[in-house]
């Protein structure tokens, strides 16, 4: 499958580096998956980051370019006004205080979000100007979680943090927001319902370069982006940041519930990383128990935080909608041998494990024997091991009938409550969107 030797270009940490990586930003949140109304992890610290890429054409002396009354989505106004506005916000209360009523009859909600949209992939200021306006106005944040073409503000989120979670010019401020507007977006069961039964158009996924997901719907691949963000937030070592990767994993367990039909890719590289997860876990236990090292300490808290999130989202899945996800199950066929190894661990996951093997062996006794096998033992590195005997078309038919006797209420582990998180700012926030913006402005200027 996909995920299990890093084969996407920000994913290819290898595992095997990962013991001689220098010092983390910190350490994990040992209570993330604590609770079902749990928060996710406190606001970013306002430390100042290097100059963001909002950079436009006033860089190097060339003068902007004439204003006009048409929309120019690159015009350096719109930046501009768009941060003082921002500025505005956190040094004067009774501004932010007025963000609640500017929707108007000459500003619609609707002209608001479309206005943001156009802007969202290119532009910071619009991306935190939408978090702001999330986070303050409760009329503009229901028209958003109403809106059924939901894909208009995600999609270009996802691509942007496709493109640049592993480059070394990426601000952390920039990928701190994008993930925290997921976050407080797939807070809402409408959203998700509306990620859910948004198909994205294949002209809108030309820059997914890692595998072929025509016909994907927007939830799944929201999965395949914030699986690539928590991958790199946990390996990389110029990316490795316990508020990234927490709210990162906080996103997810938000989807899970909801997410039915997943995408065949999804599924493979959602069971992929479990499997590269548990080959890191074992590499770096078995080096802890010859000599200590924060460093390696630290990402073991990282690599088993991500272990837990994945079956707590796998549980949600299993217990809300796993008769509509054949692939999924196909997939857990596929990697039964990574599944086991939790199952016959010690600790918290050897518990999470148990539905997950539930499901493994209850579609698993429906296929011939020697199939069974041949799925178990089959090659990680291949995503469909065909049978002689039997085709996958045909595993697959097996599967979903098998749906008919499978009975959620006879597993070990009850999951009904699924985890639910939503993003609580810290005190000082405005710390880290000041300093931000201060970098946005520069880029600018200067």
């Amino acid at each position: 499958a996909d995920g299990a030797d890093g084969a996407d270009g920000a994913d290819g940490a290898d595992g095997a580096d990962v013991a001689n990586d220098p010092g983390t930003s910190g350490k994990a949140d040992d209570n993330l998956a604590g609770s079902p109304n749990g928060s996710a992890g406190a606001s970013p610290r306002g430390e100042a980051h290097q100059m963001c890429s909002e950079a436009s054409s006033t860089r190097g002396g060339s003068r902007p370019p004439p204003f006009s009354n048409a929309y120019d989505a690159n015009h350096p106004l719109q930046s501009l006004s768009a941060l003082l506005a921002l500025l505005l916000c956190f040094t004067v209360p009774a501004f932010q205080l007025g963000l609640r009523d500017v929707i108007s009859p000459t500003i619609s909600p609707k002209n608001l979000l479309d206005t943001l949209a156009k802007r969202m992939a290119p532009s910071e200021s619009s991306r935190l100007l939408m978090h702001v306006l999330l986070r303050n106005n409760e009329q503009f944040m229901n028209y958003c979680m109403s809106r059924t073409d939901v894909d208009v503000i995600v999609v270009p989120i996802l691509e942007r943090l496709y493109k640049i979670t592993n480059q070394e010019t990426t601000s952390m401020n920039e990928l701190y927001i994008m993930v925290i507007l997921l976050l407080v977006l797939t807070g809402d069961k409408a959203f998700m319902m509306s990620a859910n039964g948004s198909v994205v158009k294949d002209k809108d996924t030309a820059w997914y370069t890692t595998r072929n997901i025509k016909g994907i719907r927007l939830d799944s691949l929201m999965l395949l982006v914030l699986l690539h963000v928590a991958l790199v937030s946990t390996y990389s070592t110029l990316r490795r940041d316990v508020y990234l990767h927490t709210n990162t994993l906080a996103t997810i367990a938000n989807m899970a519930p909801t997410m039915s039909d997943m995408h065949p890719v999804a599924c493979q590289r959602l069971l992929g990383v479990l499997e590269k997860l548990g080959i890191t876990e074992d590499r770096i236990t078995s080096s802890l128990e010859v000599a200590r090292d924060e460093n390696d300490a630290q990402v073991l808290q990282l690599v088993q935080d991500f272990q837990r999130l994945i079956f707590e989202a796998i549980n949600a899945i299993i217990a809300n909608c796993l008769t509509e996800n054949v692939e999924l199950v196909y997939s857990m066929l596929h990697k039964r041998s990574a599944i086991v190894r939790y199952a016959e661990g010690k600790g918290d996951l050897r518990e999470l494990s148990e539905n997950a093997l539930a499901v493994v062996e209850h579609f698993g006794s429906l296929l011939p024997r020697r199939d069974s096998q041949e799925i178990r033992d089959g090659p990680s590195e291949d995503p469909e091991p065909l049978s002689p005997s039997i085709s996958v078309e045909t595993i697959r038919e097996t599967i979903s009938k098998g749906m008919s006797s499978f009975r959620p209420e006879e597993l070990p582990l009850d999951t009904s409550e699924a985890l639910r998180f939503g993003f609580e700012e810290d005190a000082d926030s405005a710390i880290f969107f000041l300093s931000y913006i201060d970098d946005m402005l520069q880029a600018i200027l200067l």
